[in-house]
């Protein structure tokens, strides 16, 4: 499937715990100098600066983690007739997850396909439609910390100890 001309796809991310790490396994999207037909970009607010933009098949597909705990994610194809196969993207959060969007079936399997491009979430997925704001229902897998721990060694208290002191008294003997 390719994804359609002349629309504006976007999944809102939300991660109250923390950034989220966003990275493609492949990507695909109509050429262009600039980026100005088709083009991902990658926001951390609606009215906020566009923190990456990505077309064509790049040789590493795109990544990025959040500095805060939001992401918007937009696809936006132009009117004219060059479609490529899409996206296939993950988005990992460490907290809960709240995410904008209307389901439309059950859980069934690991990808969100919309319009030929797909949003790869942690565990379960949930299909959206809509032509212009949807997004997935994200679930959260959370990542293995470790923290160094040490293990309390007891030390032994020292004990007062007295050594008697041998004094001699002086005797006088008379004469």
């Amino acid at each position: 499937d390719k994804y359609p001309r002349n629309q504006e796809c976007t999944w809102d991310l939300s991660c109250p715990g923390g950034p989220i790490e966003f990275a493609c396994s492949s990507f695909t999207l109509q050429n262009s100098f600039g980026c100005i037909k088709d083009v991902l970009k990658i926001q951390e607010s609606p009215d906020g600066a566009v923190l990456l933009r990505a077309c064509g098949q790049p040789s590493e597909p795109p990544s990025f983690t959040s500095q805060s705990s939001n992401l918007i994610i937009t696809l936006v194809s132009n009117d004219d007739t060059t479609r490529k196969s899409g996206f296939t993207c993950s988005a990992y959060c460490h907290g809960p997850v709240v995410s904008t969007g209307a389901a439309t079936t059950p859980p069934a399997t690991a990808q969100t396909q919309l319009y030929g491009a797909s949003l790869v979430q942690n565990a379960a997925a949930t299909s959206v439609t809509g032509t212009t704001t949807q997004a997935p229902v994200m679930t959260t897998t959370p990542i293995p910390t470790t923290t160094p721990t040490t293990t309390p060694t007891t030390t032994p208290t020292p004990v007062m100890t007295t050594t008697p002191i041998p004094t001699t008294t002086p005797t006088t003997t008379p004469t």
